[in-house]
């Protein structure tokens, strides 16, 4: 008789799949991912996308593939350059992708802020309207694949309100929040290594108060407005 076993392998880097009770175990090597403490059922997105393609947890809909190094995607200085975004200045260029599902879609947003408004040489509202990059105007070939270059949602209307928080800060983000409030987590990451609290940012797509949106600056449920914006992209499959 057939059984499956679900664990960490004590002493190695990848995570025990499924090993037969006569057999020799099966093994899948992936990414060491902050408050990882077991393996989620075997949903697997499309192959042919950098990174890993098995979710960590999580659904289709909403769900946590884990991490992309640049190397293997694409760095934020090229990023930048491809868009034509010239104004401010690089912070986390190279900090990595957090790769999601979302809606039955493949989102990578970047692990940290790319670039920020600094020292007169800023990120309005404007510029990245002129540029398409808040709402997946702006459209984008990598490798074999087709993105929408836009910023993340944070609430569930726009103009956004206290009322309105949600969107995929609340549904991608707070699960993989080591402070965030919810109870069912895919992993457990600090606030630094996301973006949360301290001198962190994200400029969502959202408007509020004449400007757009921001969430983390304050820890994982904070939100609020400022002129003078930051770049954390989403990158989002179209095909």
């Amino acid at each position: 008789m057939r059984s499956t076993l679900f664990g960490l392998i004590a002493g190695a880097t990848g995570l025990l799949l499924s090993a037969a009770s006569n057999a020799q175990p099966t093994y899948q090597f992936v990414q060491k991912i902050p408050g990882i403490k077991h393996i989620a059922p075997a949903v697997t997105g499309d192959p042919s996308l950098p990174g890993p393609n098995r979710l960590i947890g999580g659904t289709l809909q909403a769900g946590f593939f884990g991490e992309v190094s640049v190397e293997d995607f694409i760095d934020g200085k090229t990023l930048a350059s491809r868009v034509g975004l010239t104004q401010g200045a690089f912070l986390w260029p190279d900090a990595g992708w957090l790769k999601f599902s979302y809606a039955g879609k493949t989102l990578y947003l970047a692990k940290k802020e790319i670039k920020s408004s600094w020292s007169g040489n800023n990120i309005y509202l404007s510029t990245l309207t002129n540029l398409n990059l808040i709402d997946g105007g702006k459209i984008l070939e990598i490798g074999d694949h087709t993105y929408k270059v836009r910023l993340l949602s944070c609430a569930d209307t726009s103009p956004a309100t206290a009322e309105t928080l949600g969107g995929e800060w609340n549904a991608l983000i707070y699960p993989i929040s080591a402070t965030s409030p919810v109870t069912e987590k895919w992993a457990s990451y600090p606030d630094e290594d996301i973006a949360i609290s301290g001198n962190h940012y994200t400029t969502c797509k959202e408007s509020y108060e004449s400007t757009l949106m921001w969430r983390g600056n304050q820890g994982v449920e904070s939100f609020g407005s400022i002129v003078y914006l930051r770049w954390r992209p989403v990158l989002e499959v179209v095909q």
